[in-house]
């Protein structure tokens, strides 16, 4: 080999690693915020929107899950995630419930700390609006019929609802105090309360045990033909495809009835999820539920808690996937750490959804194993880029 061959492919050599590199950029990781949301002071109603805007695009988007909390700490509890924005403020909106009309308030909250992928920042939404009051003509009246005068109102919102909910904690259980309606018994938690509980992001691990576990009786005792659509079946059939031959009638009752109807803590999910969070159960264990405490796990997976039964080797090679991805080892004292090795290995579901994250989480794994992802653990690990909030 001559000289100018030599040195010209020493050359191509060295710069190959900054082709590749540039031909697949790592796209980066949202930006998470979480805390406290009111108006005036008071708590924003659950099911309140709260909108992110960079120079007047959407970059992000969430639906307040109880009364003044738009986001929370836990890793994988829900938050507002904002994708990437090049200015250094994003304005907050609110949509109040059943309405649709995007409001500020009197004056704009900013946030100003530009973006930072991957960061979890604790930020508190203050909106402020000053209330309007009618005013009466004066004199007093006589005789019948008087009408009010000079009453006006121009507000941004011309009725203000004030909305409480009721917080849910650890003091709300008591063992010597049982509400039962319907057949429905939930230590320590007033009927209208459980009924209104549609998961179990943000509520104490005591109520997530009472309630899992009259969820998991609901669908175990279930022992019946289940009338599915065309699609359930379908759903149905392909999860079944994927479990041992063997399956009793009550296993089979047991996933239709969950499918179709689910339970009220999981029917936000849709069917298709959660035959997932099936599916996620079966990966981790490598067995179907088969009794309420195995059922209870499921509901666990589904509502993002982790599940009672642990599977170490399952951790381990969650680890693995973990160093695959963030290229270091995961510190499992780290929250966002601890988290995404916990969603690889179980499939944990996040509170709510942010079609955008998950995008972006399925164009890393693209990146990262050069494929697209198709297996129950590979949905894992998009769930874990998307949602735990670990970095690089």
């Amino acid at each position: 080999m001559n000289l100018r061959i030599a040195t010209l492919l020493i050359i191509s050599l060295l710069l190959l690693p900054g082709i590749i590199l540039a031909a697949e950029p790592f796209p980066v990781f949202p930006m998470a915020f979480f805390g406290e949301a009111t108006l005036n002071g008071e708590p924003l109603a659950s099911g309140t929107k709260i909108r992110a805007y960079s120079n007047k695009v959407l970059v992000g988007e969430t639906i307040m899950p109880e009364s003044g909390i738009y986001g929370y700490s836990e890793p994988t509890k829900s938050k507002l995630l904002v994708k990437e924005f090049e200015s250094d403020e994003l304005l907050f909106k609110y949509i109040l419930v059943n309405t649709d009309k995007e409001l500020t308030g009197d004056k704009e909250v900013i946030y100003s700390g530009g973006f930072e992928s991957g960061a979890t920042t604790n930020f508190k939404i203050e909106f402020t609006k000053k209330k309007e009051t009618s005013s009466s003509s004066g004199g007093g009246s006589s005789g019948g019929g008087g009408s009010s005068g000079g009453s006006s109102r121009n507000s941004e919102e011309s009725t203000e609802v004030s909305e409480t909910t009721a917080s849910v904690d650890e003091d709300l259980i008591d063992e010597d105090e049982n509400t039962e309606e319907e057949g429905v018994i939930v230590l320590g938690i007033e009927y209208d309360l459980y009924k209104d509980l549609t998961s179990l992001a943000g509520v104490s691990s005591d109520i997530v045990e009472v309630v899992s576990e009259h969820e998991a009786l609901t669908v175990y005792n279930y022992n019946k033909h289940v009338d599915l659509t065309a699609d359930e079946l379908a759903i149905y059939e392909k999860i079944i495809n994927g479990f041992p031959s063997d399956l009793s009638d009550l296993a089979k009752y047991n996933i239709a009835y969950f499918i179709q109807s689910g339970t009220p803590t999981t029917l936000g999910l849709g069917a298709g999820e959660r035959a997932g969070s099936l599916n996620s159960y079966y990966a981790a264990f490598n067995k179907i539920p088969q009794s309420t405490a195995e059922w209870q796990d499921v509901i666990k997976i589904a509502n993002g808690r982790w599940p009672t039964e642990r599977n170490e080797a399952k951790e381990n090679t969650a680890q693995v996937y973990f160093q695959d991805i963030y290229l270091r080892e995961p510190d499992r004292d780290n929250p966002h750490d601890d988290a995404a090795v916990t969603i690889i290995a179980y499939g944990l579901r996040p509170a709510n959804r942010n079609l955008e994250s998950e995008a972006a989480g399925i164009n890393i794994f693209r990146n990262i194993f050069k494929s697209n992802p198709e297996t129950a653990v590979d949905w894992d690990i998009v769930r874990a880029i998307a949602y735990s909030g670990a970095v690089r």
